[in-house]
């Protein structure tokens, strides 16, 4: 749990994942922001981030295509 009371329902869909097992969960929490992530004036970290885990997984995806 992250501690922070306003992510609570965060924190359990997050658990509800694991338990259906799901394993590669990437959960951030944005300390600054509020709930409009990519208008935000940590705009540039928000869409690095996703752009970091987009390439993660498509490379991913990519590897599991060669070995099919």
């Amino acid at each position: 749990m992250t501690g922070y009371a306003g992510l609570a329902l965060s924190d359990l869909l997050v658990d509800r994942y694991r338990q259906a097992g799901l394993t590669d969960i990437t959960y951030r929490i944005y300390h600054e922001a509020r709930h409009e992530l990519f208008n935000e004036t940590n705009r540039t970290e928000v869409e690095g981030d996703l752009l970091a885990w987009l390439e993660r997984v498509l490379a991913h995806i990519e590897n599991e295509r060669v070995l099919l």
